[in-house]
């Protein structure tokens, strides 16, 4: 590995340009918030959905998408000519507003969000689930508790979620796709 390097794409030897590629990959994810991914479909040759690999150290390690807003920032900031007044979007880093979430690992083995086939070497075996999950790769973690604090009252007698945070919560928690921790087919 160098120096400059984004954690899931620093294997030389697989990309077409060696490490002219891994850093390239790194400067993206520095300028961008992460290594730009597509849902490339059933084919394989679809841009679908535009996702987000991050690399901060305390950042999520799944892929998000962009908010509506952000998105329609990222078009207008490339397709418009520079103006006074308009803002950069970059750097997108993952925040609990950018749902759904991916485990990279599914997503580019079962689910075809990639670049290109060669950017990543996969493991022979899926990823265990971690002992400890959280809400920064998983923002729906947090809706659960939400959720499960729903009804409790503190001491003072105060609830815990007050009803609109619970409401808030149960459209969100949702918003999930088959790698998340939370993900029960027959409940979606």
């Amino acid at each position: 590995p160098i120096a400059f390097c984004h954690r899931a794409y620093r294997y030389p030897e697989q990309y077409p340009k060696g490490l002219a590629d891994v850093a390239g990959y790194w400067a993206e994810s520095k300028i961008l918030g992460g290594v730009v991914l597509f849902d490339r479909g059933e084919t394989e040759q679809d841009c679908n959905a535009m996702w987000i690999h991050g690399d901060l150290i305390r950042g999520p390690r799944t892929l998000y998408s962009p908010t509506k807003e952000q998105f329609d920032a990222l078009t207008r900031f490339l397709t418009n000519p520079l103006e006074e007044g308009l803002t950069c979007p970059f750097p997108i880093h993952g925040a609990s507003v950018n749902r759904p979430r991916w485990h990279p690992y599914h997503a580019f083995a079962y689910y075809h969000i990639f670049r290109d086939r060669y950017e990543r070497k996969l493991p022979p075996n899926p990823p265990q689930p971690g002992c400890v999950e959280d809400g920064m790769d998983w923002p729906e973690l947090d809706d659960r508790r939400i959720l499960l604090l729903g009804g409790f009252s503190n001491a003072q007698g105060e609830p815990y979620v007050n009803d609109d945070e619970y409401a808030a919560a149960t459209v969100r928690i949702k918003n999930i796709t088959p790698s998340s921790p939370l993900w029960r087919p027959s409940e979606i």
